[in-house]
């Protein structure tokens, strides 16, 4: 805001500076002020602590590691193909005229508005389908490995502790 100062509440905020160190940069430290309130009075409030455990929410929350790890890779194949096409149409970075000076490359037709419409959401549904996958078998079976190599390196750990065999 260029001019906080014109604004009465602005101006109330101002006098809660003493609270932080000098020479601290105040939107900044009034933003996360703003957040933490709004995180207490989610807490406090059945109504919002109710809806934030609603079933739709839990599963989108489940599933939303797996999609940050894999939305991008989706989203530069398969998205790419359903708004593009496979065109099979070569890249030619180098066009040139007549008279040798560079051409821009020619962009790729792409589906109109309907198909933005219809295939973005198939995105997110395959998407969502790739995470349930990946959290149910991915994760799992990386779990097994994490469980058998804890287990391989304790008995190294418990054959080592019991120093050399006296018998």
């Amino acid at each position: 805001m260029d001019h906080a100062d014109w604004s009465t509440w602005s101006n109330a905020i101002d006098q809660l500076r003493f609270f932080f160190p000098i020479g601290t940069y105040l939107p900044k430290r009034f933003t996360a002020l703003g957040l933490d309130m709004t995180v207490l009075g989610l807490l406090l409030s059945s109504t919002a602590r109710d809806w934030l455990c609603s079933w739709p929410l839990q599963f989108l929350g489940k599933y939303s590691f797996a999609v940050y790890l894999t939305h991008g890779t989706i989203l530069k194949t398969v998205l790419i193909w359903m708004i593009y096409g496979t065109s099979g149409q070569p890249w030619d970075e180098h066009r040139k005229d007549e008279k040798g000076e560079n051409l821009d490359p020619i962009p790729l037709p792409r589906c109109g508005k309907a198909g933005f419409v219809f295939w973005v959401p198939v995105w997110v549904v395959l998407v969502y389908c790739v995470a349930w996958l990946w959290t149910n078998y991915v994760d799992a079976w990386c779990e097994k490995v994490s469980q058998w190599l804890l287990r391989k390196t304790l008995e190294e750990d418990e054959k080592s502790l019991a120093g050399p065999n006296m018998a």
